[in-house]
């Protein structure tokens, strides 16, 4: 992939994390967290669509079951997204920003979205952009070498070029949060914590593979994650968490991270 494909090459890597001339480290931090909101919102808006974009009298009878079950996987992402997205809200007010509820509407800022925002009913292609865009670094290793190049060929044909990763935006915050050279304690608004978004209010009944209710999905599926913070170590947790959210143990809720208190550090 060349710098003109995004951001995110091995090169423009390095440039994403160096410090743009126009902005202080805290600016910058600001900046790539309004992006990322930006990007969560996309996505999930996007992952609605797709979801409701499944079913109706057209189905075959004996499909409808199936294709129900794909719908709610979705949704389940789609309320995945929220969580990130009010997550990043709070990594915003903990930088004493303004939250950012838009979506990506200028030309600099679609650099670093995997891709343009669209609303497209599911089919291979669109899934493939979806599976690219929130794949890890490291894919798993039960997935075969061919069919994560076909996966990724698919996306990168239905998005004209290739598909940019959405950890890659999380790694440089990571980056630059855990840095308190670049990020020192007095950027930091531990006060605004009790005014944060908590997993209380917003996820409730979506922890342990319920999807707002007590009754889970037959697939165990992720929690919603919806994080506060008052410490860098919190702000490094939630970061990992939104970048990687997966199962957790014990209650289901990443290691780490405070749900309902700072946690210390």
């Amino acid at each position: 992939m060349t710098s003109r494909d995004g951001p995110f090459s091995t090169l423009a890597l390095r440039a994403a994390i160096a410090l743009p001339v126009e902005f202080n480290w805290r600016e910058y931090a600001i900046y790539l967290l309004t992006i990322g909101a930006q990007i969560e919102h996309s996505l999930m808006v996007q992952y609605l669509y797709a979801a409701y974009s499944l079913g109706g009298p057209q189905i075959p009878e004996d499909h409808r079951a199936a294709v129900a079950g794909w719908r709610q996987i979705i949704l389940g992402i789609a309320k995945e997204e929220m969580g990130h997205l009010v997550t990043v809200q709070n990594l915003l007010k903990f930088l004493g920003a303004p939250l950012a509820l838009d979506r990506e509407d200028y030309p600099w800022d679609i650099l670093l979205a995997p891709y343009p925002f669209t609303l497209e009913r599911l089919t291979r292609a669109t899934l493939a952009k979806y599976v690219v865009a929130e794949s890890p670094e490291n894919w798993p290793a039960g997935v075969p070498a061919e069919e994560r190049k076909e996966i990724e060929g698919l996306a990168a044909k239905a998005n004209g070029k290739q598909v940019n990763r959405v950890g890659k935006l999380f790694d440089a915050l990571t980056d630059i949060f855990g840095d308190d050279s670049k990020l020192p304690n007095s950027a930091f608004h531990p006060e605004t914590y009790p005014l944060q978004a908590s997993w209380d209010e917003f996820a409730r009944g979506y922890g342990k593979g319920a999807r707002g209710s007590s009754i889970a999905v037959t697939n165990k599926t992720p929690d919603v994650l919806v994080i506060r913070v008052a410490s860098r170590t919190d702000a490094l947790a939630a970061l990992k968490a939104v970048a990687e959210q997966g199962e957790a143990p014990g209650d289901s809720y990443p290691s780490g991270v405070a749900r309902r208190r700072p946690a210390s550090g």
